[in-house]
């Protein structure tokens, strides 16, 4: 039997988008069996620019819950055996999902990850940026230690194979920010095998307004600190917290640590509880002298101490 994708798409308020992602979903060399959108409790015109496809589209309503429960709902309402997951502002090129399925089928693999562009905005209009491998610079696929250090793709360079997502058990609706992430590195935990695509099969538009990381550094690395959390009980529980595991985890403790001294209290006290469990010499002379100091002499004196160095 012909391989059958279903192109998945969660939306909130992008109707300025909309239209341009659904025209490339529609173009696929290799058709999708269904495109599928849920919209969160769009207050735009997301709905209708959607429903205006016709019966070439599927449109469901999942009201504010966020990206990761409309993905989860969006896949409960599916059939295919691959899953094309995609940002409602990204764009896949025509061939992409025809190479990405040949390349699952020929490998025997579950992940399939392409090269993808940025699309940066230049006045009014958008313009062709960075060209992003979708690989390690070493040539190799990522696993999860790789991924959790801060290896990524955009959905829309990935078609992962309906079973493997069965085997992770859905996107983490818990993590706001960091979700696609996770789902990628739970993929690599669960044992999914990796395939790349030469060349360029998306485009990410990378918003003016920047990354979440840095347009909001407190919200960002709260969800890091919830996420490494997380992964660090599921790497115990397999018997996988070995040296190289303890290290990543004890660095992204320590940066959400630094990160909430700059910009939330309450991080940075969560995050230095986290780091003291790791080995004494884990954190960097910055944080050791933050902590200390903070005790010392209050959180904000410590701040008013060390601004020159928080930048």
């Amino acid at each position: 039997m012909p391989a059958s994708v279903s192109i998945l798409i969660p939306c909130f308020n992008a109707s300025r988008y909309l239209g341009e992602t659904l025209e490339s979903a529609l173009r696929q060399t290799l058709p999708a069996n269904e495109i599928v959108v849920v919209d969160d409790h769009s207050t735009d015109d997301s709905r209708t620019i959607a429903k205006n496809f016709g019966s070439r589209v599927a449109v469901l309503e999942n009201p504010g819950r966020g990206a990761s429960a409309a993905r989860n709902y969006a896949t409960l309402h599916s059939r295919g055996e691959f899953l094309q997951f995609l940002d409602a502002d990204d764009l896949l090129e025509p061939s992409a999902l025809t190479s990405r399925v040949e390349a699952l089928q020929r490998a025997g693999a579950d992940v399939a990850v392409s090269g993808w562009q940025r699309l940066e905005p230049a006045g009014g209009a958008w313009s062709p940026g960075k060209i992003e491998s979708g690989w390690l610079p070493d040539g190799r696929p990522p696993g999860d230690l790789d991924i959790f250090r801060g290896f990524w793709a955009p959905p829309a360079a990935i078609l992962y194979r309906r079973a493997l997502c069965e085997r992770i058990g859905g996107w983490r609706e818990t993590l706001p920010v960091i979700q696609d992430a996770r789902f990628l590195l739970d993929a690599a935990r669960v044992g999914g095998k990796f395939v790349h695509v030469p060349g360029v099969g998306a485009r990410y538009r990378q918003h003016a307004d920047g990354s979440l990381s840095t347009a909001n550094p407190a919200r960002f690395w709260r969800d890091v600190l919830q996420n490494s959390r997380e992964v660090e009980q599921l790497w115990h529980s397999a018997g996988r917290l070995d040296a190289g595991r303890r290290d990543a985890l004890a660095g992204a403790y320590g940066h959400s640590a630094r990160v909430g001294f700059v910009h939330d209290r309450e991080l940075f006290a969560s995050a230095s509880a986290e780091v003291r469990r790791f080995a004494p010499t884990s954190p960097s002379r910055f944080l050791r002298t933050a902590t200390v100091l903070s005790r010392l002499a209050g959180y904000r004196a410590a701040r008013t101490v060390l601004s020159p160095w928080c930048r």
